[in-house]
């Protein structure tokens, strides 16, 4: 936490407070607000990649823990990966 910053918990809720009031210290909290928010956000779920695939010639195969993508039959591409995927 940078200098003149306060951070109360109050319950559940987390709140964070410039000491003084200027154009930098917007800036600084809203910077800090976020990473704050991305940090507590990141330990409640799990890390999610949604992968789309757009165009002609691409192809996508999930196989068991593997994920296979294919360029028009010449370049393949395997991912071994131990979490299970959802395809839609």
């Amino acid at each position: 936490m940078p200098k003149g910053m306060i951070a109360k918990l109050d319950g559940k809720m987390l709140s964070l407070e410039m000491e003084k009031k200027s154009s930098d210290s917007n800036r600084i909290w809203g910077l800090h607000r976020a990473l704050l928010a991305n940090k507590i956000k990141g330990c409640q779920t799990e890390f999610e990649k949604v992968v789309q695939i757009n165009g002609l010639g691409f192809k996508a195969a999930v196989s068991g823990s593997k994920v296979v993508f294919s360029l028009d039959s010449v370049i393949r591409l395997i991912l071994h990966c131990q979490k299970m995927f959802r395809s839609k």
